[in-house]
């Protein structure tokens, strides 16, 4: 990934050298006493200031307290000739609504503007022991459901290639601030892609682990007590590598006697990946068919796999439609009324907000309802495990689109079953960058539409409109294996 122009022009060469690098290659080289915490830092929150006034991606920057840090760290280091942890030195961004001590988590809400904590999140008070320096919080949008960064307290968070494209949501801020080598790494969240899109929209990696996997507790906003679809901590990065960092760190000193959810299972270093994979290709989840870039994409990926001694064979989801119905009432169990109730005259629902809450006819449910609905669930996971173990060629992973368009023109992002099927499932998936739009990605020959969503993306669609955009995809895994996830990943980046 190459720096941004305009930020390019902005900082030294050494600074420039500084961002450029990747969270493993910075703590390798603070560790070898290379660089020091405080260059590092100092060049990052410079690169985040350039970012913010592009992107509008920041919603406080912790310089002062992020500098003291980072000379107590070389002062550490200078004494002991060691580091704290994995992670000594490493500038790290934060979502807004997860707390970082002295902090505002307010989820977009102007009702919640003076929400202000002085406890960290247990994930920032992990990665914080293992080093990292916390430079900074990004925004995410009015209520975090919707998937484009955009709020009536912060404004609008526009993509870095593209200030005419969205960045995506609901870490939104953090994939415009990574996109823009503004920090090192990104603490997001993920309920239906909100770590996954905004990593595709930017053309960096973001992971949704499983369920309880990475420490959770400590955030602030809705569906607070909600276990039908639990939303996840993970990582926003820019690079592969990064991911596996930052799960190490997150996952030391046993956090699951601290939060009982999590399982106890270190992170695995020494996972193996086959030497020839199977990997299980869906080209169209059944509601809307993916744009020519991403379709692209696949292809792309299919000849490498292939080229390489790798199978590659053809999958279709089980009951995606059913799935996404059922995904959308569940987030609004009650029908939407906590949300309605946090807004007011004086902060009324942002557009992509608005269409959500009032576009897909979702009702309270009753208790009854509720259980039929965790039936339901149940159901397509356990069909969804019996199909891949039934296959023919038992697939390793799946690759899949993370959208069915690069980063969409704001307020146009319409479908997110290609992310939220997996938060459904409740298994791991991660977004990796693999080209981006060009105008030989002609438009696709006029079919039998499904929907007027899937009309609107494919008749709108111009690659000019485009332009810059990177394109992402999402490998799947099973639930729990995230490690091999990542190491599958590791083997497809290889073939680039």
């Amino acid at each position: 990934m190459t720096v941004p122009v305009f930020i390019a022009e902005d900082l030294s060469e050494k600074e420039v050298k500084v961002v450029l690098r990747s969270a493993t290659q910075l703590a390798a080289e603070m560790a070898a006493a290379k660089i020091t915490s405080e260059e590092v830092v100092q060049s990052f929150l410079k690169s985040a200031a350039l970012a913010h006034a592009r992107t509008n991606c920041v919603t406080e920057f912790l310089t002062d307290a992020a500098i003291a840090r980072a000379r107590e760290l070389d002062l550490y280091f200078r004494e002991n000739g060691t580091t704290v942890g994995p992670l000594h030195g490493v500038p790290v961004s934060v979502k807004e609504h997860i707390r970082v001590a002295g902090t505002h988590s307010t989820c977009g809400y102007k009702r919640w503007q003076d929400h202000r904590f002085e406890t960290d999140a247990l994930i920032v008070e992990r990665l914080k022991r293992a080093g990292a320096i916390v430079i900074c919080k990004t925004t995410d949008p009015q209520s975090l459901l919707a998937m484009e960064t955009e709020s009536n307290l912060y404004g609008r968070t526009t993509n870095p290639h593209n200030h005419l494209l969205s960045s995506g949501g609901s870490s939104g801020g953090e994939g415009a601030l990574l996109a823009s080598n503004g920090s090192a790494l990104g603490v997001g969240t993920d309920i239906g892609g909100s770590i996954r899109t905004p990593a595709a929209f930017n053309g960096i990696y973001g992971l949704k682990p499983s369920t309880g996997r990475l420490p959770h507790s400590g955030l602030e906003g809705n569906h607070d007590g909600m276990e039908n679809i639990i939303g996840c901590v993970g990582p926003l990065a820019r690079s592969a590598e990064d991911l596996s960092l930052f799960c190490r760190a997150a996952l030391a000193d046993e956090p699951w006697l601290i939060e009982q959810s999590i399982p106890p299972m270190p992170w695995k270093t020494d996972v193996k990946v086959p030497e020839k994979l199977t990997v299980a290709i869906v080209w169209d989840d059944g509601l809307v068919k993916p744009l020519p870039p991403v379709l692209r994409a696949l292809e792309r990926t299919k000849s490498r796999l292939e080229a390489a001694g790798h199978q590659v064979i053809t999958w279709d989801l089980v009951e995606p439609e059913t799935a996404y119905k059922n995904t959308i009432q569940t987030y609004l169990l009650d029908g939407g009324d906590e949300y309605n109730s946090l807004l007011s005259t004086e902060d009324p629902a942002v557009d992509s907000v608005n269409w959500i809450l009032n576009s897909f006819g979702v009702k309270r449910c009753s208790l009854e309802e509720t259980w039929a609905l965790n039936r339901e669930r149940s159901r397509i996971q356990n069909s969804h495990n019996s199909k891949w173990n039934a296959a023919e060629k038992v697939p390793d992973v799946i690759l899949c689109p993370a959208n069915p368009s690069p980063a969409t023109p704001h307020g146009q992002l319409r479908h997110w079953n290609y992310t939220s099927y997996w938060n459904y499932l409740d298994l791991p998936a991660v977004v990796f960058p693999v080209t981006t739009v060009s105008e030989t990605d002609v438009s696709s020959t006029q079919f039998d539409y499904r929907s007027d969503i899937e009309r609107g993306y494919h008749e709108s669609y111009e690659p000019a409109i485009y332009k810059n955009a990177p394109v992402g995809l999402q490998l799947v895994g099973r639930r729990l294996h995230e490690e091999f996830l990542l190491g599958v990943l590791g083997e497809i980046e290889m073939l680039k």
